[in-house]
């Protein structure tokens, strides 16, 4: 588990110095030309730097939708996880002891939760923006930026959740084989997604890039320190 974490780290970390290098370096990119929803995993600067994809309103719903889905996902983990320590938990006792309660679950009130991620959420990237120094642009343009941001979030979390229904009897049968191997998967992936969220703010808008790498890396990081302080210590 360890070394999984310690050669994830240092992947990320090499991938990040590529595109690092990459941002700092304004003249056409060269190279091998990548699909683009690989390229956006790999080489964000150059994905972003080619033109954000015109998505159309129906792919930005979708995606918003997948990023409540997220949400409700991350919820439901972590009442899972209170129920396993002991601590007092709420959720319903079908959502975790069968897979086709839970996923009901978390695709209905992940709609629910699209709308807190299509107004708020938004709203909050906005606001990051422009403290990182950026001056208004398109809401489309946003809107776009910050659903891409998620897009390789959302492919590995669901499809390792969707390979989860196939491997065990029920969510918190998945939860005890798998969870140290899903905390690293997970935090690994939202990690790395913060790199791309980083990079696609870098490329796409004039932002003061340390500002950027402090409101769109740094910070959204600080909650899952803090989570992680209060469950140990209710543990104790």
């Amino acid at each position: 588990m360890v070394i999984t974490m310690v050669v994830g780290f240092a992947l990320i970390s090499a991938l990040f110095l590529f595109n690092w290098r990459t941002l700092q370096n304004d003249t056409a990119p060269t190279g091998v030309a990548l699909p683009r929803l690989l390229q956006l995993a790999l080489q964000p600067v150059r994905f972003f730097r080619a033109g954000v994809p015109s998505l159309p309103i129906y792919a930005l719903l979708l995606l918003s939708w997948g990023m409540g889905v997220l949400k409700v996902m991350d919820f439901t983990d972590a009442q899972i996880l209170k129920k396993n320590i002991g601590l007092e938990f709420n959720l319903l006792e079908s959502v975790w002891n069968a897979w086709l309660p839970y996923w009901i679950w978390v695709a209905g009130v992940g709609v629910l939760a699209a709308g807190v991620v299509w107004f708020i959420g938004f709203w909050w990237y906005k606001k990051r923006l422009q403290w990182s120094g950026a001056a208004a642009s398109s809401p489309m343009q946003l809107r776009r930026v910050y659903v891409l941001s998620e897009a390789w979030l959302l492919i590995i979390v669901v499809g390792y959740m969707a390979l989860n229904t196939l491997r065990y009897d029920n969510p918190n049968a998945a939860w005890i084989g798998e969870h140290g191997a899903a905390t690293v998967i997970i935090n690994l992936a939202y990690f790395y997604s913060l790199v791309i969220s980083y990079f696609a703010v870098s490329t796409s808008f004039p932002v003061r890039r340390g500002r950027a790498l402090f409101w769109f890396f740094v910070f959204p990081l600080l909650p899952c320190y803090f989570d992680l302080l209060s469950i140990v210590a209710r543990m104790h």
